[in-house]
């Protein structure tokens, strides 16, 4: 058939031209058309890729390992061509061959086998030549023996390309026109060895024998397989296997065999196999800690043995006596010292920090670190060496240790943490002064920590509170005489949210219209003076500061009446917002008239200015003071006042000195009970002040509620009810500047008459019937139509007589 076929083509007449270029080797073959067997580039083994190694000397021919496999490609080289045919001779007992493919220097080809130890392969095209260097094919070729023993070279294997008689023979050819055009070519010489050197570590990192080396570091070493093994780098072995383990690769440090978990290889070069690995090992924590980059321990001598590692060298290498086996290297080195002294990195409370609990726990992190911050560890604290001392103007210095009561030390990342449990609290707004020293690590010599020192402050829980009052509470006083009293805490009393209200006129730090916040409640007014004194207060008005708070004198600029009760209310907060319960005492004006006789003191009794009480004048034995007088309460005297939205103090005088109280509620009983309450809802308590003069607060109340009030005085020969009195609480705050207009009908129209308006804080006697709101309304001649609330403000319509005076009093 190949005779018929070459007849053929040699009478094609060419009518197309392909062109294809490659790279020039050295040594190349002559002339311009030829054939050369080429190694994949990147893959050879010696001088270069080419059949001759580029030099022609056996030094420096490619060569390759019983058990490998490598590629050579057919390489065809024309001035112009339309079909070649080539034979590629071996020893079947050095190679096997496979894997024959064709090229695309021709697009048709036949007649490519592999048979008896030689390759043929033949291409054409029926139309037009190829030329130029192309591939015209591969095929791979499997070592079976080696030719030379020892890495020898005198003896290189020969991939031949079959030529018989060039340019006249049928086997290797190039043709044009019917004619063998072939002017050279080469073979491939390959030097085919057992591969007897076993892998080999080197290069470590740290050097061999070197001190100070870095605890965090990896131990890092090459593992390599070259040509010649150990001490001679060059050269490519079969590559090298990994495995680690029981008959395979060992990496012993200090007498601990690594898994290959903990050994990791990353490949550097590779050839037919990775030749050269990085490798690393990473024992992890020495103290187990997650996160520490320590692998090592501080001031160690260290073995490291790396053995047992194998190549991929065949089984059936050793056909001449080749021996095979792993290599074993030891390496020395010592780790640095721990010089780095413990440390305290946490504390709670936190240094400088403020407001903290009085009865605050302390908790203190000591670390140990190779580096701060940084996660190397150093050898480790010495937890019973640490020494903490706690101290506060109220509490005696205390020094604290693993073993002291009130101390756990728990282990944590790095070191310990103390929790301390003082025995004592600490007190309010005072400094808490805290020493951590005398920590150790674990080192050869100890490092000693420095101490540290740091503070923090507790929280002021306390509320102002106010003592020195004078007058004092039910106490009597001159219709001239200041008003004292201090105002005290534990921290600092905030001025500007310091209220004092004396007989209807308030007082604040700056003057003028304001409103002070109490617990729930607050108090707004339209102008105010000013506790530091000046206009509209008398020269003695002052706020001075003493131990703890600050001293007020209120001077009023007009005397207070004579017989009057003065209410004094005390609004205050500290600078931690600490909201003082309003502070309220009520003294008594002495002097003026006091009611006497019947008018007062009932009949028969006159009022004693010295005793205080009423005496009987009438009829009466040689027992001083006359008769007993009966237990009464004036009615004229009973008088209410507003204290805020939520509060009423009623003041009034009895005959004989006792208790008081109130009892209350929102609506006037239609008949009168027994004692306790009368048929009021509600009581205060009852203040044993054994006194003539009462002043009870009534407090809980709803804002803006009218409620009847009913004083009562108890005495050694009884218990009197005074009469009940009316008032309303106080209106909230509220910010209504979106709320709906509502109306409020107070009462239907009925004729005004013109009897005397009674003044609406005086009590109704008990005797008199008594009237509901509308009928008050009609006494004091007004006619209320409706209420119209707008929000901030409020519209009242209605009719009164002609020339009629109105006065609203706005609670």
């Amino acid at each position: 058939m190949w005779p018929n076929a070459r007849v053929i083509l040699f009478s094609l007449i060419l009518t197309a031209a392909v062109t294809i270029t490659t790279a020039v080797f050295a040594g190349e073959p002559s002339g311009n058309n030829y054939f050369q067997l080429l190694l994949p580039a990147g893959l050879d083994t010696g001088g270069d890729r080419s059949g001759d190694g580029g030099s022609g000397n056996p030094n420096d021919y490619n060569y390759f390992y019983v058990g490998q496999t490598f590629t050579t490609d057919i390489q065809i080289v024309s001035e112009h061509t339309n079909s070649a045919n080539i034979w590629v001779d071996y020893n079947t007992s050095t190679f096997s061959a496979t894997n024959l493919t064709t090229g695309s220097y021709f697009p048709t080809w036949s007649n490519y086998i592999i048979s008896g130890g030689r390759v043929k392969s033949t291409g054409f095209r029926v139309s037009g030549y190829s030329s130029g260097a192309g591939t015209f094919g591969t095929m791979q070729f499997t070592v079976l023996r080696p030719t030379a023993f020892n890495y020898g070279t005198g003896s290189a294997a020969t991939l031949l390309v079959n030529v018989g008689t060039v340019g006249l023979t049928t086997e290797s050819n190039i043709s044009y026109l019917g004619s063998d055009i072939l002017d050279d070519k080469e073979d491939f010489m390959v030097q085919t060895w057992a591969d007897t050197k076993p892998p080999y570590s080197t290069n470590p990192d740290p050097a061999d024998s070197s001190t100070g080396t870095a605890v965090e570091g990896s131990y890092a070493f090459d593992l390599r397989d070259s040509k010649n093994g150990d001490g001679d780098n060059s050269g490519y072995g079969t590559g090298i296997n990994t495995l680690m383990g029981a008959g395979a690769g060992h990496v012993v440090i200090n007498g601990i065999d690594y898994p290959s978990s903990a050994v990791s290889f990353s490949c550097a070069s590779f050839k037919y196999g990775c030749y050269l690995y990085n490798v690393s090992v990473d024992p992890g924590s020495p103290l187990g800690i997650p996160g520490d980059q320590r692998n090592w321990d501080y001031n160690t001598a260290y073995t490291i043995d790396i053995y047992g590692f194998l190549d991929y060298a065949s089984d059936n290498q050793d056909q001449l006596g080749d021996p095979n086996g792993p290599n074993t290297s030891t390496f020395i080195c010592t780790t640095e010292d721990d010089t780095e002294k413990p440390q305290t990195t946490s504390v709670s409370p936190a240094s400088g920090s403020s407001g903290n609990s009085p009865s605050a726990n302390l908790s203190i992190e000591v670390l140990d670190k190779k580096t701060y911050p940084g996660n190397i560890s150093g050898t480790g604290v010495s937890s019973t060496s640490c020494r903490i001392t706690v101290s506060s103007a109220s509490f005696a210095s205390t020094t604290y240790q693993q073993g002291s009561a009130g101390v756990t030390v728990t282990s944590i990342d790095y070191g310990y943490r103390y929790d301390i449990n003082p025995v004592t609290d600490f007190g309010q707004n005072e400094t808490v002064f805290v020493n951590v020293n005398s920590c150790q690590d674990l080192a050869d010599t100890p490092n000693v920590m420095l101490a540290y020192p740091y503070s923090f402050s507790t929280a002021d829980l306390d509320t102002p509170y106010i003592d020195g009052q004078v007058p004092a509470n039910d106490a009597s006083m001159s219709a001239g005489d200041n008003i004292t009293f201090n105002i005290k805490d534990n921290g600092t009393v905030d001025l500007t949210n310091t209220v004092v209200y004396v007989n209807g006129a308030y007082y604040t730090n700056s003057g003028g219209a304001g409103a002070v916040i109490t617990n729930g409640t607050r108090i707004t007014f339209a102008s105010s003076l000013n506790f530091n004194g000046g206009p509209g207060t008398g020269p003695n008005t002052a706020v001075s500061a003493i131990s703890g708070g600050y001293h007020f004198v209120i001077d009023p600029l007009t005397d207070f009446a004579a017989g009057e009760a003065v209410p004094i209310i005390i609004y205050t907060r500290d600078t931690t917002g600490n909201i003082m319960e309003r502070s309220v005492h009520v003294p008594v004006v002495g002097g003026g008239t006091c009611p006497g006789g019947s008018t007062y003191c009932g009949s028969n009794t006159t009022w004693d200015a010295g005793l205080g009480k009423c005496v009987g004048t009438g009829g009466g034995s040689s027992n001083a003071g006359g008769a007993t007088p009966a237990l009464t309460i004036n009615p004229s005297n009973i008088t209410a006042m507003q204290i805020d939205e939520t509060s009423i103090m009623l003041n009034w005088y009895s005959s004989q000195p006792g208790s008081g109280r109130v009892v209350y509620g929102t609506q006037s009983p239609s008949d009168y009970g027994t004692s306790p309450n009368y048929s009021y809802p509600n009581s205060t308590s009852e203040k044993n002040d054994n006194s003539t003069y009462h002043s009870v607060i009534v407090s809980g109340l709803k804002p803006g509620v009218i409620y009847y009030l009913r004083p009562i005085t108890k005495t050694s020969i009884g218990e009197i009810r005074g009469d009940e009195i009316t008032m309303v609480t106080k209106f909230s705050q509220t910010d209504c500047s979106t709320c709906p207009i509502k109306e409020v009908t107070v009462c239907p129209a009925e004729p005004a008459v013109t009897p005397a308006r009674p003044a609406i804080s005086t009590p109704i006697r008990e005797t008199q019937a008594k009237p509901s709101i509308s009928e008050i309304l009609k006494i004091i001649n007004i006619r209320v139509i409706n209420i119209q609330d707008k929000g901030n403000g409020i519209i009242i319509n209605g009719t009164a007589n002609p020339s009629s005076n109105l006065k609203l009093i706005i609670y």
